[in-house]
């Protein structure tokens, strides 16, 4: 501010440069104010007085969100370099914790899996497009242990061994699409809803004994729109209203939810218009491929008795 009133003192200085060299000081100390509050580094303790990684503080309310929703990948990987393999941020009022060492995963995930086994139950996944019972989304509790020894049947690793040659099939079948598209490579193809139907069809074999045969099946179409939905709704950075409560109340908020609201509708019509199927046949008598819906059923109706 001292060079800036010598300036002022200088009959040879215009007012449009006095003003200009105001303004070009006020904008360094203003990004040096939002660096420093920015990635400033902090101390936080939890309740049991354990000191919480440092990291980026964040803004007030939104904390680090506005800075992850365009290539949040490469944000978190300049924050890993700067405040080390473990350091945490604010997003809205919530705490996360962000590893990025393989070495320190594999110790927190699985040689101490049964501590760190829980996950975060969020707002729209959890509560609205799953309604309370998706088992990935569902903290450790009774709920989804019941839910994890029912699927433990056909997806444990003996289960999974006995669909290998479904996965093997699948893939020939994808390789041949590709090839009969693409006039055996001589035109160009698009991949991904042949891809999609190749990881639909696994889906399909396992939970419902079914498969489609072709891309132009309406179930593929439908199928991966609402698997984009999903990922479109509930990925990391996807929504405030996971974050910051006080949106949830909001009318602003009320578009997403009533996404996820029409997403959970969409899967119910279809993934569950196909339990239903599958209950009707086997009432019927009718023969059902072994399949994790219909050992469901199985149990329902024996615990019904």
């Amino acid at each position: 501010m001292r060079s800036i009133q010598l300036l002022a003192s200088d009959p040879n200085i215009s007012q449009q440069t006095l003003i200009l060299a105001s303004l070009l000081a006020s904008l360094f100390v203003f990004v040096r104010a939002i660096r420093a509050f920015l990635f400033q580094r902090r101390s936080v303790v939890d309740k049991h007085g354990n000191r919480i990684p440092p990291g980026p503080i964040g803004l007030p309310i939104l904390g680090s969100f506005p800075f992850l929703t365009h290539f949040p990948e490469l944000t978190l990987d300049y924050w890993a370099k700067r405040f080390g393999p473990i350091y945490s941020l604010w997003l809205g009022n919530q705490l996360f914790v962000i590893v990025s060492d393989p070495q320190i995963v594999k110790d927190l995930m699985v040689t101490n899996g049964s501590v760190f086994s829980s996950r975060k139950e969020m707002f729209l996944k959890s509560q609205i497009i799953f309604a309370g019972r998706g088992i990935t989304a569902t903290p450790y509790n009774d709920r989804w242990k019941k839910h994890r020894r029912l699927a433990t049947g056909s997806l444990n690793t003996r289960a999974v061994d006995g669909y290998t040659h479904v996965l093997d099939y699948e893939a020939t079948v994808l390789i041949k699409d590709l090839l009969q598209h693409g006039k055996n490579g001589t035109m160009a193809v698009n991949p991904q809803p042949h891809a999609g139907r190749c990881s639909l069809n696994n889906m399909l074999t396992v939970v419902f004994g079914t498969r489609t045969d072709s891309i132009d099946h309406p179930l593929v179409s439908k199928a991966l729109g609402l698997s984009r939905e999903f990922m479109n709704c509930t990925g990391p950075v996807s929504n405030m209203t996971d974050f910051v409560t006080v949106l949830r109340y909001l009318p602003m908020a009320n578009y997403m939810i009533n996404r996820g609201k029409k997403l959970h509708q969409g899967l119910v019509e279809t993934y569950g218009g196909m339990i239903d199927q599958i209950r009707d046949r086997m009432k019927s008598g009718e023969h059902v491929p072994d399949c994790l819906v219909k050992n469901l059923i199985y149990c329902e109706n024996k615990r019904l008795r």
